[in-house]
């Protein structure tokens, strides 16, 4: 339960703990948090696989074979299937949490999927395809792919909670907002901001938060208005995520050898940097239900978790 104040109270992150992967893990990217809180999903770019790592006990749990170059995903409601981008290879890699069992749903040849997320009923995949200037919408039951056209590359994307949009950013400057059900695409240009690497969406659906790796500051869209606003970080960043209950952001500063993360607190827009100290690189953010903990990759070989306290030392 969270403290009663807690909205109104600033806090500094704290490193709770490191988590290692094993001495021959390379590369981890971005974590997928478990619906319950328990476990994370951690994809491992140059191993072909995905780790499940129990926060309870600290310790990898399972390990899942999967294509080459995994790097983003999601994750079902009830918790009982994720789906893992494969940059390397032309499929996404659906695993069955509760077997242990992976099927790979096929994608266009060269597509360097980067990402994939998941319609608000679960019944329709969406994957970036940044190798064909595309995302391809793909029915799972049964399955059925169809491709929709894009006018720059896609990076990442991101599921509208209500249901009106899936929400799309690209390395030029583009946001697509995409009908999940027609695949028709309304395009907000985002300039002069480019090279959009990750998006989030608040819970309520109001606002998107985007993070640019060519430019400096976060960049806001209001989704029912698409109104454009800053964040002035004043750095980079190539990774993005908000707590459950929107009122913190994190982000990186944009360098897989930084040790710093950028707070913001919403909606004041609050900046604040906390550097974790040598040797605790960290990037690619994820919240865990409740919004107390958080956890972040350390992008090298051999590779680890950090597990944060989101409310660790009272201001």
């Amino acid at each position: 339960m969270k403290p009663a104040d807690y909205i109104s109270r600033q806090y500094i992150l704290g490193l709770l703990s490191s988590i290692s992967l094993g001495a021959g893990s390379h590369y981890p990217t971005y974590p997928i948090i478990t619906p319950d809180g328990r476990f994370v999903l951690v994809p491992m770019f140059g191993d072909a696989a995905v780790l499940k790592v129990d926060l309870t006990t600290e310790t990898v749990v399972a390990s899942y074979t999967v294509g080459t170059q995994p790097n983003s995903g999601c994750i079902t409601r009830d918790g009982s299937k994720a789906y893992v981008a494969n940059n390397g290879s032309d499929f996404i890699s659906e695993i069955n949490l509760q077997t242990g069992v992976v099927t790979n749903l096929a994608l266009p040849a060269a597509a360097l999927c980067g990402d994939c997320v998941l319609s608000v009923d679960e019944t329709i995949l969406f994957t970036m395809n940044s190798g064909l200037n595309t995302v391809s919408r793909i029915v799972l039951s049964p399955y059925a792919i169809t491709s929709i056209p894009l006018a720059g590359s896609p990076s990442s994307g991101a599921t509208d909670p209500l249901g009106r949009w899936i929400l799309v950013v690209d390395y030029s400057s583009n946001v697509y907002k995409i009908d999940p059900n027609t695949s028709a695409v309304a395009t907000v240009d985002m300039s002069p901001a480019a090279g959009a690497y990750d998006v989030c969406i608040d819970a309520q659906g109001h606002k998107a938060y985007i993070a640019y790796g060519f430019n400096v500051n976060l960049s806001t869209l209001e989704l029912a208005t698409d109104i454009i606003g800053t964040i002035p970080t004043g750095v980079i960043a190539t990774s993005i995520a908000i707590s459950p209950d929107g009122t913190i952001l994190f982000s990186d500063t944009g360098s897989s050898t930084s040790t710093k993360v950028v707070r913001t607190s919403l909606p004041a827009n609050t900046v604040s940097v906390i550097d974790l100290g040598a040797g605790n690189d960290i990037t690619n953010f994820a919240f865990v239900p409740g919004g107390m903990k958080s956890v972040g990759v350390y992008p090298h070989a051999p590779g680890k978790l950090h597990v944060l306290d989101n409310l660790a030392i009272p201001i």
